[in-house]
């Protein structure tokens, strides 16, 4: 008996078998066997297999480029988000996600791609103006009572901060400003929620903060419009964006620069277990010092009582060498009269 077929409404095809079309397509074209692309690089990342991906892009469309850990070696070492690079590989079907990927076993840069330089451009401009200058930066207050974040709702970035200032001092009030913080109504944002806490709802310092993303997830850092926002504003602002490698336009002109938000929390606000203990530590000194006071003063009552005895006694002793010029004088007297007594008779 045979089996049933199922039938197909509008003589649809399967995703299977649509996928295995366009992979026949692929790989049936020789250009894309031994492709030569160039673009410019963007959301680079290295996965746990230490393989590298990354987009290459023009201004009309993009593709995702794969290189093996195998073939590392043959890519240029200063690839990074933003550089112009031409891309040797395999164009391939990846059917389990659908995807168009760009397998790459060679990778030559060829400059600073176009956004990189316009970053490089606004950073002079910015620069020449004087507004990377440190006598613009104002000092973060020591002991903050309310502190401004400007951050995601439900972005890494905002945990991350919220939980350092609590666990380092958990009595400073935190208000925090909801932003966007990548796409085109970021920079509008991320403006409002500076002049929002700088004029509007007062607060000692303000926190910016985002967790790490690709050079065109930090694109509103880069813009001249957050720069001026930053450097205008009364109120300290610290910037805790990305990672460590990730170093914005907004980093330069802010008051002070954490290398994450994590870190945008430490330098907020300081541990107070560390400050009830150096406080423990000066009260103890204190006292010491006090007791030493106590003793010196204790002491220099006892000398003033031993330089009191001491000048009786030299007052007894000149008063006896008084009374003894007395006594010879009085005897040299009573002498001279026997002598005289004696004479006449």
């Amino acid at each position: 008996m045979q089996p049933k077929t199922e039938q197909r409404p509008y003589n649809a095809i399967t995703v299977s078998e649509l996928s295995k079309c366009i992979l026949d397509i692929i790989n049936s074209n020789d250009a894309l066997k031994n492709a030569c692309v160039i673009g410019e690089v963007t959301n680079l990342m290295e996965s746990k297999a230490k393989n590298l991906y990354f987009d290459l892009k023009d201004e009309n469309a993009k593709i995702r480029c794969v290189v093996y850990r195998e073939d590392r070696g043959v890519v240029d070492k200063g690839l990074k988000d933003g550089v112009k690079a031409v891309v040797f590989g395999k164009v391939r079907y990846y059917e389990p996600l659908g995807s168009v990927q760009l397998y790459a076993m060679r990778v030559e840069i060829i400059s600073e791609g176009d956004y990189l330089k316009q970053i490089e451009e606004l950073k002079k401009k910015l620069k020449e103006q004087g507004m990377f200058d440190e006598k613009h930066k104002k000092a973060i207050p020591k002991l903050p009572e309310r502190i401004g974040i400007i951050s995601a709702k439900d972005g890494a970035g905002l945990k991350d901060v919220i939980t350092s200032i609590r666990c380092r001092f958990p009595n400073v009030d935190i208000f925090v400003k909801y932003a966007t913080m990548q796409g085109k109504s970021a920079v509008k944002d991320i403006c409002e929620g500076i002049e929002y806490f700088d004029n509007h709802f007062k607060v000692d310092v303000i926190i910016i903060a985002r967790g790490g993303g690709s050079i065109e997830d930090l694109e509103p850092f880069n813009t001249e419009e957050i720069a001026r926002a930053i450097f205008n504003a009364k109120t300290p602002i610290i910037t805790g964006i990305g990672h460590k490698e990730d170093v914005t336009v907004a980093d330069y002109v802010a008051d002070c620069i954490a290398i994450t938000p994590t870190e945008a929390g430490r330098t907020a606000v300081q541990d107070k277990a560390e400050l009830m203990r150096k406080i423990d530590e000066l009260e103890i000194a204190l006292r010491k010092a006090y007791e030493t006071f106590k003793s010196t003063k204790e002491k220099e009552r006892q000398m003033k009582k031993m330089q009191q005895q001491i000048k009786k006694q030299h007052e007894i002793v000149r008063k006896a060498e008084r009374s003894k010029y007395v006594y010879i004088a009085i005897i040299l007297v009573l002498l001279i009269l026997l002598l005289l007594s004696v004479w006449w008779l």
